[in-house]
C-alpha cells in the first residue's frame, strides 16, 4: 500500500460495501497486530476498522492540513428549506410524516431521530426522547406534558 504509510490520518472519498465509514469520515491507517503485512483503516476514536484491500486505497485521499482547511474557500450555506441532514434519505422526514399522517409528537420524534447523526447529535436524540415521554405520558393518562 505505498499511496499512506501507517498512521496518515485519511478521508474515506466513498462509502462501501465492505465497511461502515461514510464519506468524508477520517480514518487513520494502522497494521493488523496479528498479520503484520495486512493494512486497515481505523476510526479516529478506535471503535471500528477494515482491512484495506486493493480497491479500497482508491476510495481514500490525504486528509486536508490544518493550513489546507485554513486557505480553503468557505462552503455555500446550506439550504433551509432543503437541508442536507433531511435531504440524504430517499424519503425526507417531512413527507414521511405527512403521508403517514402522523402526530404532531411522533412526527418530531421521527425527524429528530433520523437527523442527529447528521446535525446536532446527541442533543437531537434528547429531543426525540423528550417527545417519546410526551407520548408515553399521554398514553398514561395525563392530561397535559407542558412542564
Amino acid at each position: 500500500m505505498p499511496k499512506f504509510k501507517v498512521g496518515d490520518v485519511v478521508r474515506v472519498l466513498a462509502k462501501s460495501d465492505r465497511h461502515e465509514f461514510s464519506a468524508g469520515e477520517h480514518v487513520r491507517i494502522t497494521r493488523d497486530p496479528d498479520m503484520q503485512d495486512e493494512y486497515r483503516a481505523e476510526h479516529l476514536d478506535k471503535s471500528d476498522w477494515w482491512y484495506i484491500e486493493e480497491g479500497d486505497v482508491e476510495a481514500l485521499a490525504p486528509a486536508p492540513t490544518p493550513e489546507e482547511i485554513a486557505a480553503a474557500p468557505a462552503s455555500p450555506p446550506s439550504d433551509p428549506v432543503n437541508p442536507v441532514h433531511y435531504s440524504r434519505f430517499k424519503i425526507q422526514p417531512i413527507d414521511f410524516i405527512l403521508q403517514n399522517d402522523l402526530p404532531f409528537d411522533i412526527g418530531c420524534i421521527v425527524k429528530y431521530a433520523l437527523r442527529y447523526d447528521a446535525k446536532d447529535g446527541i442533543q437531537d436524540l434528547e429531543k426525540a426522547k423528550r417527545y417519546l415521554d410526551f407520548r408515553i405520558a399521554l398514553l398514561r393518562g395525563a392530561t397535559s406534558v407542558a412542564a
